[in-house]
């Protein structure tokens, strides 16, 4: 299976959704009925194209004996971060620059490791820019 940004839509089952400044993401997450199952995210500033990611991370954990362990999509993004209340850490990323971020996520199925799809991702932007989105601090 080769993955890239391309062609996630065509892998992965897919959904997004925007949060502003005024929203809470706790709200948002069940109003637009994120599952709790295993995949990976990607968010956006103020419009879904590539040179407007600023993370992209990863739900869920495959153990040593093919266990599904940890989070999957709806706690990761509705837990705390960076000793802050996922409310508190999605606040603090708006300023004049970004208005509103898109949240899409991808459910990736049992037999794919949620790392490898983050990993994949994040080698692939690292190609195109150099650099990490800027919310992506170390790799």
């Amino acid at each position: 299976m080769t993955i890239s940004y391309e062609n996630l839509k065509d892998i992965f089952p897919s959904n997004n959704f925007i949060l502003t400044q005024e929203d809470k993401i706790s709200e948002v997450l069940v109003k637009n009925k994120v599952p709790n199952s295993f995949g990976i995210y990607i968010i956006y500033k103020n419009q879904k194209t590539y040179e407007n990611i600023i993370y992209i991370g990863k739900a869920g954990e495959i153990d040593n004996i093919g266990s599904e362990k940890k989070q999957g999509l709806l706690k990761r993004l509705s837990n705390t971060r960076d000793k802050k209340s996922a409310n508190e850490y999605f606040k603090d990323i708006f300023d004049e620059d970004i208005k509103e971020l898109i949240i899409e996520y991808y459910e990736t199925p049992t037999t794919v490791i949620p790392s490898f799809v983050e990993a994949t991702l994040i080698q692939e932007y690292f190609q195109a820019f150099t650099k990490l989105p800027f919310l992506n601090k170390a790799y």
